[in-house]
């Protein structure tokens, strides 16, 4: 594009009204932002339920890591040790 048709332009009338554009494009950033503001609120509300979703996890494991230890108290003779000779002869059926 050259001066002259730069200076044509200028010249020259618009070929519609451009009353309401300032308007309409102030109207269309408002509506985005909003749809912006409504994508971040569920993006807020995924984050949180993952949190929770791995602290439930977490506490879960730890939960179940706990409870799986030795008992304390057992002595050599017990019924209830798993190595017992008197529990391996029941698993046996002897």
């Amino acid at each position: 594009m050259t001066d002259d048709d730069i200076q044509a332009f200028l010249h020259r009338a618009p070929d519609r009204s451009l009353v309401g554009l300032e308007g309409a494009v102030w109207r269309e950033v408002a509506r985005r932002e909003a749809a912006d503001r409504g994508a971040l609120a569920v993006v807020v509300l995924q984050g949180g339920a993952l949190v929770l979703a791995l602290l439930a996890g977490l506490s879960w494991g730890a939960m179940s890591a706990n409870s799986r230890a030795e008992p304390k108290g057992f002595g050599v003779f017990s019924p209830r040790m798993a190595l017992a000779p008197s529990t391996r002869l029941i698993g046996t059926g002897g």
